[in-house]
């Protein structure tokens, strides 16, 4: 597996720790080429609150044409499927910014493929809707693959 990551939990949780670390380097894998892998240089996930959202994903070069180091923020409240469903949606979203198919203006404007779609609601935005209709089958791939969870089909 890729072993970019670096994880920074504000919890002392260090199973959680692995299983994130574990499932970012697999999500990387699995949502990235070769090159692109190895243009990353960071992505750093902290576990943190974020009020009523259960995670976030911004790259940490703004402005820039192609990002390089991303910062993965998720709620600590979440169990340890929803932090791993979680990190697979914001794992799309760094595709997504590596793949150059979701950039933001110097003002903060949003483009998927060119086309501003800061203005539309938020499960109408095209690169919200990739990221949760990926997130769900990677997340279970790879608990069930990896970790051996048993996952009843009504896990979501």
């Amino acid at each position: 597996m890729v072993d970019f990551v670096k994880i920074r939990l504000v919890t002392k949780k260090s199973e959680t720790s692995k299983l994130l670390a574990d499932a970012a380097s697999w999500f990387a894998e699995q949502l990235l080429n070769p090159f692109q892998i190895e243009i990353l240089r960071d992505i750093n996930i902290y576990l943190c609150s974020l009020g009523e959202d259960w995670g976030r994903c911004r790259a940490l070069q703004p402005g820039t044409e192609r990002a390089r180091d991303f910062e993965i923020l998720i709620a600590p409240t979440l169990d340890d499927y929803w932090k791993v469903r979680t990190l697979a949606h914001e794992f799309v979203h760094v595709k997504q910014r590596v793949n150059q198919e979701l950039t933001y203006s110097a003002g903060g404007r949003r483009f998927w493929k060119g086309k501003d779609v800061t203005d539309l609601p938020y499960l109408e935005q095209p690169h919200e809707k990739e990221a949760l209709a990926l997130e769900q089958s990677l997340a279970e791939e790879f608990l069930v693959k990896f970790k051996g969870w048993r996952l009843k089909k009504d896990a979501a």
